[in-house]
């Protein structure tokens, strides 16, 4: 999981924001923070300003802000450049340019450097708002999504093993609900979408793969496989196997083996 990524979704939802602010006049600098501290959410708004390129560049380096509101022009340096650095340093930082009427044109150019949204001149508290809220929800989902994505891989892992241990019996979707301590409903929607199929049939297939390792050990005889598959009759298993790959497992032991001698043959 992408650390960046990872943090800023826990620090939406502890509320803690670092916003750094840049613009060469001062004054805008401390309209932007006022607004700042007038929004009228849960978030808890640190804010920094810097009044160039080369100062922003410092502080980023240092603070590490989860979004940057810049000027586009400036004297010693564009805000569009600025940008350009920072989304190459970090793809999740939430970046704004503001611009006024006329600048229309850095503003597409902006959205082709990576920025995420533009606030317009004068700027105006529910824009800001607003603009703010959706970017950070989008940041937040992001986050979600992927620790959804690390905890299927995770479940993934523990049931694969769980099955490598249980191979012998039938293990029921609800035994392996209880054992990651999920509900039933849930762990089947979450199931589904990792492993891209039904939980019986994931079962089934890993069994098979495990089949195919044992197949390949002629020490072991087929029906003592079938036996540790959970299978109660080996005519069943030699079904199974064949339709998964194609031959009985006797054949495909012994293509196996042919191989592996003309390998060492050769």
């Amino acid at each position: 999981m992408n650390y960046k990524s990872e943090r800023m979704g826990r620090l939406i939802e502890m509320g803690n924001i670092r916003i750094l602010i840049v613009d060469d006049e001062e004054l805008i600098c401390r309209n932007v923070c006022s607004k700042i501290k007038r929004l009228n959410n849960p978030c808890n708004y640190i804010t920094y300003v810097a009044g160039s390129v080369n100062e922003a560049m410092i502080k980023y380096r240092d603070i590490k802000p989860d979004v940057v509101i810049t000027d586009i022009c400036m004297p010693e340096g564009s805000g569009l450049i600025l940008a350009e650095k920072i989304r190459k340093m970090d793809k999740y930082v939430i970046l704004f340019v503001l611009s006024g009427f006329d600048d229309f044109s850095y503003v597409r150019k902006a959205f082709l450097l990576g920025v995420n949204d533009y606030l317009l001149k004068p700027l105006y508290l529910s824009e800001l708002d607003q603009k703010l809220s959706n970017q950070l929800k989008k940041q937040q989902d992001i986050s979600k999504k992927n620790r959804n994505t690390e905890n299927g891989k995770s479940l993934l892992s523990i049931i694969d093993q769980y099955i490598e241990e249980n191979m012998s019996r039938t293990i029921s979707m609800q035994e392996a609900a209880n054992k990651v301590n999920l509900s039933y409903h849930y762990f089947s929607k979450m199931f589904k979408e990792n492993a891209g199929l039904s939980f019986t049939k994931y079962v089934n297939e890993r069994k098979m793969m495990i089949a195919k390792e044992l197949v390949t050990d002629p020490t072991i005889r087929i029906n003592e496989i079938a036996y540790k598959l959970g299978f109660k009759e080996s005519n069943h298993f030699s079904r199974a196997f064949k339709k998964t790959y194609g031959l009985y497992p006797t054949v495909f032991r012994e293509k196996h083996l042919d191989d592996t001698d003309g390998w060492h043959h050769s």
